[in-house]
């Protein structure tokens, strides 16, 4: 499984000069196919994508999440915009999202939603008897702390095993992280730094599983298309 933060397909991977230069609509699209083109060598069975246009206008009214699963051949989908009421149905706004893809069918899927912070789904789906949950966490320290607090009770609820999928925005030693892991019975899998990507410093994107998910092998690849690095795991079950 892989998880990207892929920044809209922005494509300013290369460095911080990208956040001061929009992509034009046809930039997008180019960055859209290198991503695909660069996940598709790996073929992920779950793949969860991160700051992703639904199709707004900046991608000419394509669906990112949408054609990078197709190409990747994962006809499974849930994507939901990550912003509260009322700015899911606000133009721009509404496009802004977060999905969860898989190549399996989706025996359940939901939408959670923070009460705190601007960024607030969170995508939970059950995929062969393991449930992925999906999320990128506030900015604000106080923020995530809270968002933490309330992803642990939807960890408790959940009976399947677990692998969490988190654009954290904070690092493994953060209080916020450490508060997750107490409140519940998820482990952080160990991974490098992750952002920026054109000069990787800090390591805010994460997988944690629970105790009956064995880790073959994590890896941070390197794929400097967006501001993140991608992340991608390999599991087998404890039986």
């Amino acid at each position: 499984m892989i998880t990207y933060n892929i920044q809209y397909c922005d494509g300013s991977g290369s460095g911080s000069i990208g956040y001061l230069s929009p992509a034009s609509p046809k930039r997008r699209r180019e960055m859209m196919e290198r991503i695909s083109g660069a996940l598709t060598p790996h073929q992920p069975d779950v793949l969860g994508l991160i700051e992703v246009d639904g199709g707004s206008w900046r991608n000419s009214g394509v669906d990112q999440a949408e054609h990078i699963a197709n190409e990747l051949d994962m006809p499974n989908l849930v994507e939901h915009c990550k912003y509260p009421p009322p700015f899911d149905v606000i133009p721009f706004f509404k496009y802004n999202m977060q999905a969860l893809a898989s190549k399996r069918t989706m025996d359940t899927s939901q939408v959670h939603l923070f009460t705190v912070g601007f960024k607030r789904n969170v995508i939970e789906a059950t995929v062969a008897g393991i449930t992925f949950i999906l999320c990128h966490l506030a900015l604000g320290k106080g923020a995530r702390l809270l968002q933490t607090q309330h992803l642990a009770r939807i960890v408790r609820s959940i009976e399947t095993p677990v692998v969490h999928m988190v654009d954290l925005n904070a690092e493994p030693d953060s209080p916020e992280l450490k508060s997750l892991v107490a409140q519940t019975d998820l482990r952080l899998v160990p991974l490098g730094d992750t952002f920026p990507s054109w000069k990787p410093k800090k390591s805010l994107d994460h997988f944690l599983v629970t105790p009956d998910i064995l880790v073959n092998t994590a890896t941070v690849l390197d794929i400097g298309l967006s501001d993140h690095l991608p992340i991608m795991l390999d599991i087998f079950m404890d039986d």
